[in-house]
């Protein structure tokens, strides 16, 4: 059942972060040009509804969830990231500490689930 919450936390981010970007969800691959640029868009837009610090946190949380035990969740966070960072590498550059810090988080939780997905 764990899974089934964390699938519908994600489509409800996915959403909201969708609503304030301006876009929608990604079904395909998501690297032709005209998607790349609706994603910096996106982050641009969600950069200023949240602030600084929320979106890290919340891209920081996305990123893990892209290594869930359960496909279907994975699945649904590495679309979501499409759709709402253009390049990895520089997101990840911009929420590396964030990123850093829940990965020991999820480590020292005793959490056997959070432990594999850190």
């Amino acid at each position: 059942d764990d899974h089934r919450i964390r699938l519908a936390s994600l489509s409800l981010l996915g959403d909201l972060l969708s609503t304030i970007g301006g876009t929608s969800v990604l079904r395909g691959d998501g690297d032709t040009q005209d998607d790349i640029r609706k994603a910096e868009r996106a982050q641009a837009q969600i950069a200023l509804a949240l602030g600084p610090d929320t979106r890290k946190r919340v891209l920081s949380k996305l990123y893990m969830a892209r290594n869930d035990s359960m496909h279907a969740v994975r699945h649904s966070a590495i679309q979501i990231w499409k759709t709402v960072v253009s390049v990895t590498a520089r997101a990840l550059r911009d929420i590396l500490a964030v990123l850093v810090n829940l990965i020991v988080e999820n480590l020292a939780s005793g959490h056997e689930e959070r432990t594999v997905v850190a």
